[in-house]
């Protein structure tokens, strides 16, 4: 994933007490999720660019755990649009349900945490199955 703005980093780390807060949290997690750096491809793409190489090259024992995570910074990227775009509402509903989060809320810091929670678990995930692939033989 390649971080742009330092300050979209940033964002991630800080808690979030407000709609609006979350909403930029939302958007900068959506501007590194966008850049993703995929093996072969010049281009960058989305989350979801990466199942064609994951499902090539991950051992099958590691392979569903790393198309689900995935799939949950996939449904990051769904949340956000629909927060942005309302037309997107059914991604938007499945993405907040698939990730435990029930928005609005009365409580935007547990929602915010919530999500990092997801995203570590997710970005861990995901750099364990690569690393299996980059270990020396």
């Amino acid at each position: 994933f390649l971080i742009r703005r330092a300050e979209a980093a940033a964002k991630l780390a800080h808690d979030c007490r407000t709609e609006d807060e979350f909403e930029s949290r939302l958007t900068a997690l959506y501007g590194i999720f966008c850049a993703t750096r995929v093996p072969g491809r010049t281009k960058d793409g989305k989350p979801g660019d990466l199942k064609p190489y994951l499902t090539k090259h991950v051992p099958p024992g590691g392979r569903e755990r790393a198309l689900a995570a995935v799939q949950d910074l996939q449904d990051f990227l769904s949340l956000r649009a629909w927060r942005q775009h309302p037309d997107a509402e059914d991604r938007g509903v499945a993405a907040m349900r698939s990730l435990g989060v029930q928005l609005p809320t009365d409580d935007w810091g547990e929602a915010w945490r919530t999500l990092q929670a997801r995203m570590v678990m997710a970005l861990n995930a995901l750099r364990e199955q690569i690393e299996i692939l980059d270990a020396p033989s």
